[in-house]
């Protein structure tokens, strides 16, 4: 029973934030609905990285919208007016054409998190807003006949960033220890059954 209290240490990894948000462009020649679909920890530490997984889905084009292309998604996350932390992924430009149906990702997006672009200090932690933006080029039909760019936004959740002091770094590691000896109690029991018994389980055979 003791080295199962001594497991209560262990450190857990913070859940995850999923969602799905919506976004659209509308232009004098047609119109682009996206969709995005995305995960990221609940929590994140100064001093790592945040990962932002994200797929865009082409949910419908309208007008003379035929296809897009040279697409870019870019994810923010707003700490205050003056911190606003960014990633993004760009599509090659030999990529495929997005096509109404279409979609792009799972990306993983990483995003630096430090004293310098959040503003925060040592023990202090604030919720942040993440957004989206996608930008792309839409080829419209006849009679226009060429490419017009595109920029659409999206809200997403919050994330909580953590500047934790070296006390909260330390409460906050893998109890490796609590793991050993919750090991050496499952030894300790198997023998004390095996000597009940009368037999040695840890003898080779």
């Amino acid at each position: 029973m003791i080295l199962l209290f001594e497991f209560n240490g262990v450190w857990a990894a913070p859940a995850q934030v999923s969602g799905l948000t919506q976004s659209s462009y509308k232009s004098q020649y047609g119109q682009t609905t996206y969709s995005i679909d995305y995960e990221y920890p609940s929590s994140v530490s100064v001093g790592s990285n945040l990962t932002v997984q994200v797929t865009e889905h082409v949910v419908n084009m309208s007008g003379l919208e035929d296809y897009l292309s040279n697409y870019r998604l870019v994810v923010s996350v707003s700490v205050d007016a003056y911190h606003v932390l960014q990633g993004s992924v760009t599509g090659s430009i030999a990529g495929p054409r997005l096509y109404p149906g279409s979609r792009w990702g799972p990306i993983e997006i990483e995003i630096p998190v430090t004293e310098a672009n959040t503003g925060l200090t040592r023990g202090m932690s604030i919720n942040a807003s993440v957004g989206f933006s996608i930008q792309d080029q839409a080829w419209y039909a006849n009679p226009v006949g060429t490419y017009l760019p595109e920029l659409s936004q999206a809200a997403g959740g919050q994330v909580r960033i953590i500047d934790p002091t070296p006390d909260q770094v330390a409460q906050a590691s893998p109890n490796y220890l609590a793991y050993l000896l919750l090991g050496v109690g499952a030894v300790i029991v198997v023998v004390m059954l095996g000597l009940r018994r009368g037999t040695n389980p840890l003898r080779e055979r």
